[in-house]
């Protein structure tokens, strides 16, 4: 074998974890289209790459390129390894039924636990509960039972399988809170467990531990969308200046961001500015016209209007 030959034969065997890693930095640092280009130049070189599939997809998600990473997913032909992100793409858009098939295809790939916790979610969306509770309580066998051996996007998909729990049994709050944090420490690259954590310790009007959290993500990821979302209604429920400038950081990086989106529509409605309240949450519906958060927000703006036959039809 001739060196240059051999030489040849090295690069080209290291091409892909060499992307792969150029890949999974840059999404962590938020920068989405430069993840997505050598995610790219991942599977161009080898097309069974499952971690620049993932990469690829949440980096377009990451965006609110939906309709796109649906298309991605569907052909690259990954199947059950990308099915959790193909699903959220399909949830994203208002497609539950979609979403939902492709949950269920994802029980049976390595992401098994987001694909069981993103059903729970379904049905209790769609009505029904029961089913989702029993599905959230069954996260609490499943920690028990791995002793401290969960990879960290399963620890993540515990703890927020125990947030929902945890709204009714302050011992779970806890728990949900340890796996985040666990999940956190066990992947420090990947902010998205931090600010999980971040959005959990709002909900429970935590603000101090709220910032904390976010703070880091965002030195970590300036861009990270739900994190600049969290610190909005963080400083929102502090009563301090500067949730708007967080909120606007996100659309400039995803204006299909639902979330900010209601924000936005949130912060008009209290100000009356009913017109850009209106615009607001149409954009939001427009993206997801399922969501509902933002059925209820712009029966709201309706209400307060005095448009009666708006406010019976989002209602």
């Amino acid at each position: 074998m001739t060196r240059a030959l051999l030489v040849a034969l090295l690069t080209a065997t290291a091409a892909p974890a060499g992307a792969q890693e150029d890949a999974l930095a840059a999404l962590h640092a938020g920068r989405y289209a430069e993840a997505a280009r050598a995610a790219r130049r991942a599977l161009r070189a080898e097309s069974a790459d499952v971690t620049a599939g993932r990469v690829l997809l949440q980096s377009l998600l990451a965006v609110g390129d939906y309709a796109d990473a649906l298309d991605e997913a569907e052909e690259r032909g990954l199947g059950a390894a990308v099915a959790v992100w193909r699903g959220d793409a399909a949830r994203a858009l208002g497609r539950l039924d979609v979403a939902e098939a492709a949950y269920r295809t994802g029980l049976t790939g390595a992401d098994s636990l987001f694909a069981r916790l993103r059903l729970a979610e379904l049905a209790m969306r769609r009505g029904r509960p029961l089913e989702a509770l029993a599905t959230f309580d069954s996260f609490i066998d499943t920690y028990n039972r791995a002793g401290g051996r969960l990879a960290p996007r399963d620890l993540r998909a515990v703890g927020h399988a125990l947030a929902y729990l945890g709204r009714q049994r302050w011992e779970l709050y806890q728990d949900a809170v340890r796996a985040f944090a666990e999940a956190a420490r066990a992947d420090p690259a990947d902010p998205a467990s931090e600010a999980a954590l971040g959005e959990l310790f709002v909900a429970k009007a935590q603000g101090s531990e709220a910032r904390t959290s976010f703070e880091a993500v965002l030195q970590t990821n300036p861009r990270h969308p739900a994190a600049r979302v969290g610190m909005a209604r963080l400083l929102q429920l502090a009563g301090e200046p500067g949730g708007s400038e967080h909120v606007e950081a996100a659309l400039d990086v995803n204006p299909r961001y639902v979330p900010a989106l209601l924000f936005r529509a949130e912060r008009a409605l209290e100000s009356e500015s009913f017109d850009d309240a209106e615009r607001a949450v149409e954009e939001a519906l427009d993206v997801d016209p399922t969501r509902p958060a933002a059925l209820a927000v712009s029966a709201s703006v309706a209400y307060l209007r005095g448009d009666s036959a708006a406010f019976v039809r989002r209602e």
